[in-house]
């Protein structure tokens, strides 16, 4: 799943490639895990109808799911990345959710939008610098 996430397209720094890498990468890929598991969960329990055996189990695997992904999302949408190119992937990510993934408040329509074009403006300019080499 690791390739599937997104990656900076620039060449690091030496003083940034010798840093251990930023846990935020697992902090996205975990929320990126999360997510497909709810989407499975949803799926599975939508296409049932309420006799259908393993309705209930189906119903409370997606309520499992929906609270774990709701836990991450505090923890992703607060996360402190320790480099900058940890910081340029996470708003990169963010800038990438879909409704369902974003927080209570944020999810619909322009708030969603904004904070989309918010990361991915402040992602594009943390590229930049570390294009040219800045890391001030």
């Amino acid at each position: 799943m690791l390739a599937g996430l997104a990656v900076l397209p620039v060449a690091l720094p030496a003083t940034v490639a010798a840093i251990e890498p930023d846990p935020v990468y697992a902090a996205i890929e975990h929320f990126r895990q999360l997510s497909d598991e709810y989407t499975l969960a949803v799926e599975r329990s939508g296409s049932m109808l309420p006799e259908d055996p393993g309705y209930c189990d189906a119903m409370d695997e997606s309520r499992d799911a929906c609270d774990a992904l709701f836990e991450q999302m505090d923890v992703i949408f607060t996360f402190r990345p320790s480099t900058i190119v940890g910081t340029a992937a996470l708003l990169k990510y963010i800038s990438t959710l879909e409704e369902w993934q974003m927080p209570p408040g944020v999810e619909d329509g322009e708030g969603k939008k904004n904070v989309q074009a918010f990361c991915g403006s402040l992602a594009t300019a943390l590229e930049t610098i570390i294009r040219r080499g800045g890391l001030a």
